[in-house]
């Protein structure tokens, strides 16, 4: 093939489109102050790099050395999380729970629901109705859950959530660390 004048081997290749489709990776977070709100710019940036190309999840999840583009991410990433207090590994676990939970959501189409914005309403307004009518008194809990349970399809909103409630646990981590240092 034509292609493989440019290239070694598919190796190559998907190391090529990965290094392409990092390039895209917005790293303006870091200049904010706090760290947290880096580390939410950068999941966020994340989260668009992987929106605008696809086939991105598969490409971050193969095995392979990282190049220019993902080791500045990776270094970055770390450096904030170290800022803040975290050791060595707990910052490499951090990255990593990190990454792997903002591929999942956007691989998995944030949560259960592919497609488009219609469609994901067309699925909401299912889910509503069939969580919404079952038995009250058998399943009281997931009835009263609903409107939650549909309202999930909002992509944006279930991003959110998800990165607010990651960062809390973070906070919470860094506080625990600097009350033992005291």
């Amino acid at each position: 093939m034509a292609i493989y004048r440019h290239v070694r081997n598919k190796d190559d290749l998907l190391d090529a489109m990965t290094e392409h489709m990092l390039a895209s990776f917005d790293t303006s977070a870091i200049k904010e102050v706090d760290w947290r709100e880096q580390v939410r710019g950068l999941l966020y940036a994340l989260r668009q790099v992987l929106l605008d190309h696809p086939s991105g999840g598969n490409l971050l999840s193969r095995r392979s050395l990282p190049s220019t583009n993902r080791l500045k991410i990776f270094d970055t990433s770390l450096g904030i999380l170290r800022n803040a207090g975290f050791e060595p590994q707990e910052a490499f676990f951090t990255f990593e729970h990190l990454l792997t939970q903002v591929v999942s959501l956007v691989v998995t189409g944030n949560g259960y629901v592919q497609g488009s914005e219609e469609e994901r309403q067309v699925w909401g307004a299912k889910l509503l109705k069939f969580y919404g009518g079952l038995p009250q008194q058998q399943y009281p809990w997931l009835v009263e859950a609903a409107p939650n349970i549909a309202a999930r399809v909002d992509t944006d909103l279930h991003f959110k959530f998800g990165t607010d409630l990651l960062l809390a646990g973070l906070e919470t981590m860094a506080a625990s660390k600097r009350s033992k240092k005291l």
